[in-house]
C-alpha cells in the first residue's frame, strides 16, 4: 500500500502543470514524438539526479538557503528567457517534415529541471520523511510515477497533435511563455524572499 500512495503522489506531482509538464508538451505538439521524448528524458533526468541524492542523504546540503537561493535565481532568470524567446518567436508546425531537435530538447529539459528549486524541495522535504522506510524501492515507485506522468503527457500531445494549426499552437505558445514568466518570476521572488531574511538574520 505504501509504495501505491508513493507512486501516486510522484504521478500528481508531475502531472501538476509546471514548468517540466508544459516544456514536454510543447516540444512534443511543435516536433513530434522523438522530440517530445529528448525532453522527457531531460526532464526525467534531472528527477533521477534527484532521487540519487535522495538515497545518498544530500539534500541537506542542497537545501541550503544559499544553495536554493542561487537555484532560485539560475531557473528565474532561465525560465524568463524561456518566456520571451516563446514571445518573439512565430513557430509552424511541421506533421510531414522531420526536424532535428533532439539534443537541444534533452539538454533544456534537463536544465529545467535541475534549476528548478522546488523540485529539490520536493524531494528533500516532502518526499523524504515520507518514503524514509524501504527508501530505495519507495523512490523507485516514485520515479515511475513521475515517468508515467510525463509519457501521459506526451501521448497526449501526439494525439491532439493532428488537430493543431500554425495559429493554435502559436496561442499556446504564448500561454506556455506566460506560465513560464510567472513560475520564473516566483523563483525570483523567492531569492530576493531567502536574501531579506539573510540580511535580517545577519
Amino acid at each position: 500500500m505504501e509504495f501505491v500512495l508513493v507512486f501516486i503522489t510522484g504521478f500528481i506531482a508531475a502531472i501538476t502543470p509546471g514548468p517540466d509538464i508544459l516544456f514536454i508538451t510543447r516540444n512534443t505538439l511543435q516536433y513530434g514524438f522523438k522530440e517530445g521524448l529528448y525532453s522527457l528524458f531531460g526532464i526525467f533526468s534531472g528527477c533521477t539526479i534527484f532521487a540519487l541524492l535522495v538515497y545518498f542523504g544530500l539534500t541537506k546540503i542542497l537545501s541550503g538557503d544559499a544553495f536554493q537561493m542561487t537555484l532560485s535565481i539560475i531557473g528565474g532568470v532561465y525560465l524568463i528567457y524561456l518566456a520571451i524567446s516563446l514571445l518573439k518567436s512565430k513557430n509552424n508546425i511541421n506533421l510531414t517534415k522531420h526536424i532535428t531537435k533532439s539534443n537541444n530538447c534533452y539538454l533544456k529539459g534537463l536544465f529545467i529541471n535541475l534549476s528548478n528549486p522546488k523540485v529539490i524541495l520536493f524531494f528533500a522535504v516532502i518526499v523524504t520523511p515520507f518514503i524514509d522506510k524501504n527508501l530505495g524501492l519507495n523512490l523507485i515507485s516514485l520515479m515511475l510515477g513521475n515517468l508515467l506522468a510525463f509519457f501521459s503527457a506526451l501521448i497526449l500531445s501526439i494525439y491532439f497533435r493532428r488537430f493543431l494549426t500554425n495559429d493554435l499552437f502559436n496561442k499556446i505558445d504564448k500561454i506556455c511563455a506566460i506560465v513560464f514568466s510567472i513560475f520564473g518570476a516566483s523563483l525570483l521572488y523567492s531569492a530576493i524572499c531567502m536574501l531579506d531574511n539573510t540580511l535580517l538574520l545577519e
